[in-house]
């Protein structure tokens, strides 16, 4: 039997199947709802957002960073029609006026829907104000996950500077974006997180949450995925590194997953030949160590098959929301060595295949060189991992889980 609650759930970009965030949130629900009926709930994409077309400029800029980057970033931010829109929308525009694109509001209108549910701050506030205008705000719940691993404003104001944007605006661009998490926070009904130590990462780096949160009611809905399955082989030469344990990490190469601490963890193990160390992902602001027991495969859709090659998984990240990958290396069997942060702290209580260490580079050495060292034990925390997995964490139970965590929001109704 359906949901009584019809939901709408808003996302800009289409979902992909191994994207973070929403898009990779999302792809895994949508699969799920295949399996248990996707009845009463209904997915508002733009199925453009997101796509960057070609043109003439971006040859020349490409060079023009080469040669200058400041130049590069004055033309990006005052030539490049994308992110000189973007930019001057966040510092100008009225927290008002924001609202869902047309067609979003268009479904709204005809939907009779007892529930909106946003992924961002930014898309909570365009959700209220386009149901404030259409005049259904008292009638749809307006529902808050947000993915980020820290302050939502922090993560987009790293990625608008990524695009290109001048450092002098980028004060006020922190003060706007704040204005715009404040808002979306205070605006919602009642917000959904992956599980409790999710919501303390925010309680941590966001001090005034609580406050805004107030006595909203709040709802913990454990994230699932499709099963992997049967996975090619990666081909991957590992010369004589190949007679040792191989530890893995995916992912980006920053102080926020933590790629600084495994280096200092790790990388004197693979110097005494103990470990070899294999990492996926583009290359970031921290550069990569140079050793032979030190691979970098750089981006690869082909992550589950590294995964499966290794022999441990590690997450050192200094805080986390709730990791997706963790889940896919659970799934695939495999003990994952996690600091003790975030959703990392859930799935621990869940499978003894989950290892918890600090965030210090000595305290992941010090697990690394423990669970290494027992190839027995490997393959029993492996084998944790992977029953805990179909135990709690597959995309059909996530699914089932979010139709009735829906239902029971709809039933509360909205804020008077």
């Amino acid at each position: 039997m359906g949901p009584r609650a019809k939901v709408a759930v808003y996302e800009p970009n289409v979902p992909m199947q191994n994207a973070g965030g929403p898009r990779g949130y999302l792809w895994q629900l949508v699969e799920g709802l295949k399996d248990v009926g996707s009845d009463g709930i209904e997915f508002l994409f733009e199925s453009q957002a997101g796509i960057r077309q070609p043109n003439g400029l971006t040859e020349q800029a490409s060079k023009l960073k080469a040669l200058s980057p400041a130049l590069w970033r004055l033309g990006k931010t005052f030539l490049a029609e994308r992110l000189r829109k973007e930019w001057m929308e966040i510092y100008f525009k009225d927290l008002d006026k924001y609202y869902l694109p047309e067609r979003a509001e268009q479904r709204l209108k005809e939907g009779n829907f007892d529930v909106l549910h946003c992924h961002t701050t930014l898309h909570a506030l365009m959700g209220h104000n386009s149901l404030t205008r259409l005049g259904l705000r008292s009638k749809t719940v307006l529902v808050l996950t947000s993915h980020s691993p820290e302050k939502p404003a922090v993560e987009r104001a790293a990625v608008i500077m990524g695009y290109g944007l001048a450092p002098f605006l980028l004060p006020r661009l922190k003060v706007r974006l704040d204005a715009i998490d404040t808002r979306g926070v205070e605006v919602v009904d009642h917000l959904v997180f992956p599980c409790e130590h999710s919501r303390k990462i925010y309680e941590t780096f966001w001090p005034e949450f609580e406050t805004l949160v107030g006595q909203k009611p709040v709802s913990y809905l454990m994230t699932g995925i499709v099963d992997i399955g049967e996975l090619p082989d990666f081909d991957l030469d590992l010369g004589r590194t190949g007679q040792r344990p191989l530890i893995c990490y995916a992912g980006r190469h920053n102080r926020v997953k933590g790629y600084d601490l495994l280096i200092d963890a790790a990388l004197p193990l693979a110097s005494r030949g103990d470990v070899a160390v294999v990492v996926a992902g583009g290359a970031g602001p921290i550069p990569a160590p140079e050793h032979p027991n030190w691979i970098e495969v750089g981006w690869t859709n082909k992550v589950h098959s590294l995964i499966k090659k290794s022999d441990v998984f590690i997450l050192p990240n200094r805080n986390t929301y709730f990791d997706l990958v963790a889940i896919e290396a659970m799934a695939l069997g495999r003990p994952i060595i996690a600091t003790d942060t975030g959703g990392n702290k859930t799935l621990a209580k869940l499978s003894e295949g989950v290892v918890l260490c600090e965030p210090t580079p000595e305290s992941i050495r010090g697990k690394i060189e423990e669970v290494v060292g027992d190839r027995t034990r490997l393959a029993a925390l492996g084998a944790a991992n992977r029953s805990a997995f179909l135990d709690y964490l597959t995309a059909n139970k996530f699914a089932a889980s979010y139709k009735s965590v829906m239902t029971s929001i709809a039933a509360r109704g909205p804020r008077p």
